[in-house]
C-alpha cells in the first residue's frame, strides 16, 4: 500500500476515512540528474590525471621519482589523490541522499462525503482541500526513472486548476495501480469509477 489509514471507513455515520501518504519531494529527479553528473565529472578527471601521470612519467613509475621529476610527480599524485578522496566522499553523501529523498515527506490526509482535505508536511502550510463535484478527471502514471522512489504520478484535474502527487510506495514491492493510494477515494467519490460493493464479510 502507499497510504496508512488510521480510521476504516464506517458508511452508518456517513462516509469518514483519514490516514498518511508519503510524496516524493519536487526536485528528487533533479539532484539524481545533477549529481550524477559531478560523479561521473570527478571520475572523468580523475582518469584524466591518471593517464597524463602515465605518460608523463613513463611506465617505470617507482623508479622516476628520485629523478628531477620527482616534484611534479609529488604534486600531481597529491592532487589526484585529493580528487579520489573527494570522489569517493561525493560517492558516498551521494547515495546517502538519494536514500532520504526516495523515504519521501509524510502528508496527512481526511476524507468524508463532500471532500478530501490534505495537510502538506511543512509548517504553516494551508490545507489542500478538494471538493469531488469539482474534480474532472484523475490519471494515474507509475514513476520509471533511475534511482528515484517507485510510486505512482497522480494527476488531478478540477474545474479550479491542476494538483499533481508523486506517491511513494511504503512498502517496498512495486505499487499495482491508484487503488493503491488515498486518490482512489477521490476517483471513488467523484464518480470516475464505482465504489467497491459491500460483500458482507
Amino acid at each position: 500500500m502507499a497510504y496508512t489509514s488510521f480510521s476504516p471507513n464506517n458508511e452508518r455515520f456517513g462516509f469518514q476515512q483519514s490516514g498518511t501518504f508519503r510524496c516524493a519531494y519536487g526536485w528528487e529527479r533533479l539532484f539524481i540528474i545533477i549529481g550524477g553528473i559531478v560523479i561521473l565529472a570527478v571520475a572523468a578527471v580523475i582518469i584524466f590525471l591518471w593517464a597524463s601521470l602515465e605518460n608523463y612519467m613513463g611506465s617505470n613509475v617507482v623508479v622516476s621519482i628520485y629523478i628531477a621529476d620527482g616534484i611534479s610527480y609529488g604534486l600531481t599524485t597529491t592532487a589526484m589523490s585529493m580528487l579520489l578522496i573527494t570522489g569517493i566522499l561525493l560517492i558516498i553523501g551521494y547515495i546517502i541522499t538519494v536514500s532520504i529523498l526516495r523515504t519521501g515527506q509524510s502528508y496527512k490526509f481526511f476524507a468524508n462525503e463532500e471532500y478530501f482535505d490534505i495537510t502538506p508536511p511543512q509548517k504553516n502550510a494551508r490545507h489542500i482541500i478538494i471538493y469531488y463535484k469539482d474534480v474532472t478527471a484523475v490519471f494515474p502514471d507509475e514513476r520509471a526513472f533511475l534511482l528515484t522512489s517507485g510510486g505512482i504520478d497522480v494527476t488531478i484535474l478540477t474545474k479550479n486548476g491542476r494538483l499533481f502527487f508523486q506517491t511513494i510506495h511504503t512498502s517496498g514491492t512495486k505499487a499495482r495501480g491508484i487503488e493503491e493510494t488515498p486518490f482512489n477515494i477521490i476517483r471513488e467519490r467523484a464518480g470516475l469509477v464505482p465504489p467497491p460493493q459491500y460483500t458482507g464479510r
